[in-house]
């Protein structure tokens, strides 16, 4: 009999020794290896976003600087008592200080004998004060540089960005101050409790870091030399992870420190209860063996065969081995969950690159850094070509069906759907919305020459045709192997798109490789139509406005049924009558922009509807604007003021402070009355009617630019400029496109 129990204890020690250990070499052990990877890639992914949103500031930062040089091309250092100048700075840096939760101040350093700042409150004399940048460190060459100011209190970090030279050689910088607490913000979002540690660091100088970090963990940050090490503080076994970026010649490192222990912890407690447990029941046996009766031994019996029957483990340790399995299925879900979120996050960072370089965005790059650049974020096979499609829904396919329905809704469904055919078809695809009721599906070629082409379009027309109701109108382009063609080819695209015929059926149209960009409208153009538009507000006749409006539309869609030359046609009306209501006093600001009401009209392919849509929205809006505005009476000296400005717009000598000395009124005043009851200030009023006028004289004329700008009032080089900043592009391009 003992030696029964002996054998009893004996067969089920060993195994549960035998399963502690495995537990702690073969469980441990890769739980420890996982929670680290799982930590390295957590940690790399909040980095990579830090990152990108440093580039991100660091871009418009830049183009900041550069819209402050074209708007303020004078000497700052000879200008700092022009409270109007400096005012119009303060007022730049406030917006540009609200632009990025990290841009904590903001300010203008101007060099030069007696050097000075200009921030948000003023101006104040640079005093070389430890925490900002010296005269010394911005005298840099480079035209972006960090810069990391310590003193015994704090630490700032300034981007400062070279403005250029003043006419007296000054130089000029834009100090940007990060807001440190908000970037330690964002690097707190990878910590879980007060053991974890991190730190921020550029070039071996500490920026921002955990503020109960121990001497001794900073001290092994300063000394790594491996991007993950294990090792041990204060009896815990800990996990540091160590990622570095560089930019502009800096080295920015950031580290993170988080234990391990407490994940191992339950597997330790599990397998020193079985190993310490079976020792203990392996002793316990040889005791009772030999010192107890036989009548003390039954206890002994009853726990084997309790252990050896249906409920074979302890609830001691049923407990902990339940626990144990539930920290392992939450670290997969969780392991899934990152994975999952990894590529989502790579589908977004590809989607991004083609929409940056269609924006072009890298313009500066060549053609093989901008091929290395998107084969890196995962298009492995954009070097054999690539395919563009533009997939527009136009009329319904029943009459019925029209409804009033939200735009962002009917983009919405598109999107899925497009979604769903592209992930059946290709392996390299993004889908770009930029434009209402139209997607643009972007492949690569490999996978193009993989699939039937019909199939993917007759798969495009069969579902959009059930779900949404609306006939589709498909554009294709040829294939192009040169990335950098990638902006012209979506201009191309969005433009030759609307060159459909207004039927009512699904149509497919091929891009030309050599697309000409504009048509000639004045072919078809009713001039004589646009006339009688313009008489039907002179004589304030609403119902010979709508009767006209409806000849206009059918003169057009009589010469073509094409939609592009109706759209041309309405933005060349659009552009006759907004300089029409501009000489009345009307503004663009008043009624519907030319973009939306050209969207408007977009969606539809009968006269009638077009005609309602141009008539309702624009034509018969502005027509009571404009008689109720003619209705009014004028407003004493401010409305005669306006109208001698709209008649000698072109004097160059105009000025607020000429009209106040003649109408003997104070200049604040003035100032102020004149915004109230004309809508716009004194100068962007006379610069309005100059622009207008010059617009209509590019399409209309054939002046030179020069000649145009001497006859509004401006000389050559700042109408060029003023030109470009108001509308966006040059007078020349303007032209161009509209002539």
């Amino acid at each position: 009999m003992k030696r029964k129990i002996i054998l009893i204890a004996i067969s089920f020690s060993i195994p549960v020794v035998f399963i502690s250990s495995l537990m702690i070499y073969l469980v441990q052990g890769p739980i420890k290896r996982e929670f680290v990877a799982e930590h390295s890639k957590e940690f790399s992914q909040k980095v990579d976003s830090i990152d990108y949103t440093l580039q991100q500031l660091e871009t418009y930062i830049s183009n900041w600087g550069e819209t402050f040089k074209d708007d303020f091309f004078i000497d700052l250092s000879s200008t700092a008592e022009s409270y109007q100048l400096i005012d119009e700075i303060n007022k730049r840096l406030f917006f540009l200080e609200n632009t990025s939760p990290l841009i904590k101040s903001t300010f203008i350093s101007v060099g030069g004998n007696e050097p000075f700042y200009i921030d948000t409150g003023g101006t104040w004399p640079n005093t070389g004060e430890d925490s900002f940048p010296s005269l010394t460190e911005l005298e840099s060459e480079r035209s972006f540089q960090w810069i990391r100011k310590a003193t015994n209190e704090k630490v700032n970090l300034f981007f400062a960005l070279n403005l250029g030279d003043s006419d007296n050689d000054s130089p000029i910088h834009l100090l940007v101050n990060i807001d440190l607490q908000n970037l330690s913000n964002m690097l707190t979002g990878i910590t879980k409790n007060e053991n974890d540690y991190y730190a921020y660091l550029m070039n071996g100088l500490p920026i921002v870091s955990s503020e109960s970090l121990p001497e001794e963990i900073w001290q092994k940050i300063k000394h790594s030399t491996h991007s993950i090490e294990l090792f041990s503080h204060n009896h815990m076994e800990k996990s540091m992870v160590s990622i570095t970026k560089n930019r502009f010649n800096h080295e920015w490192a950031f580290y993170s420190v988080i234990p391990v222990s407490n994940l191992i912890q339950p597997i330790q407690f599990v397998s020193t209860i079985l190993l310490y447990g079976s020792i203990i029941l392996i002793i316990a046996t040889i005791f009772f063996n030999y010192y107890l009766s036989k009548k003390q031994y039954e206890p002994i019996f009853q726990l084997i065969g309790e252990i050896f029957g249906e409920n074979s483990l302890n609830q001691t340790s049923k407990n902990a081995i339940e626990y144990l399995k539930k920290q392992w299925l939450d670290l997969q879900e969780e392991k899934s969950f990152l994975i999952a979120q990894s590529n989502n996050h790579a589908i977004k960072a590809k989607k991004n690159l083609i929409s940056r370089t269609i924006r072009g965005e890298f313009n500066y790059y060549s053609e093989s850094e901008l091929l290395i650049k998107l084969k890196s974020s995962g298009w492995n096979t954009i070097d054999q070509g690539f395919h563009m499609y533009s997939i527009q829904i136009t009329e319904y396919i029943e009459a019925g069906e029209r409804q009033q329905e939200r735009h962002e809704v009917t983009d919405f469904i598109l999107h899925n759907i497009i979604t769903d055919i592209a992930e059946q078809y290709f392996s390299d695809y993004t889908i770009l919305n930029s434009i209402h009721n139209c997607s643009f599906l972007f492949v690569t070629s490999s996978d193009c020459n993989k699939i039937s082409e019909k199939e993917l379009i007759d798969d495009i027309f069969h579902h959009i045709n059930r779900v949404v109701k609306r006939y589709v109108t498909i554009c294709k382009s040829a294939t192009y192997v040169k990335l950098k063609a990638l902006p012209t080819l979506f201009d191309n695209l969005s433009y030759y798109r609307l060159f459909h015929e207004m039927k009512k059926e699904n149509q497919i149209l091929v891009l030309p490789e050599k697309q000409e960009r504009k048509i000639n409208i004045r072919t078809i153009y009713p001039s004589h139509y646009e006339e009688r538009i313009l008489n039907s507000f002179r004589n304030k006749n609403k119902d010979e406005l709508q009767k006209n409006t409806s000849e206009f539309v059918v003169s057009v869609l009589k010469h073509s049924n094409i939609q592009i030359f109706i759209l041309e046609a309405v933005k060349q009306l659009y552009n006759t009558l907004s300089f029409f209501l501009l000489e009345n006093g009307i503004f663009h600001n008043e009624y519907i922009s030319k973009h939306d009401l050209l969207s408007s009209i977009e969606d539809h392919f009968v006269s009638t509807q077009i005609e309602n849509q141009l008539f309702q929205k624009f034509l018969g809006e502005v027509f009571d604007i404009y008689i109720s505005r003619t209705n009014e009476g004028l407003q004493t000296e401010v409305m005669q003021l306006r109208d001698y400005l709209q008649l000698h717009y072109n004097d160059p000598n105009l000025s607020l402070e000429q009209s106040a000395a003649e109408l003997n009124l104070d200049l604040s005043l003035l100032s102020r009355e004149f915004k109230k009851y004309v809508g716009l200030n004194y100068i962007d009023f006379i610069t309005e009617l100059r622009i207008e006028q010059a617009k209509y004289l590019l399409i209309n004329t054939d002046n030179r630019i020069h000649t145009i700008a001497e006859e509004i009032g401006y000389n050559s080089s700042y109408f060029n400029k003023l030109f470009k900043k108001k509308i966006g592009i040059t007078p020349g391009k303007f032209r161009e496109q509209n002539k």
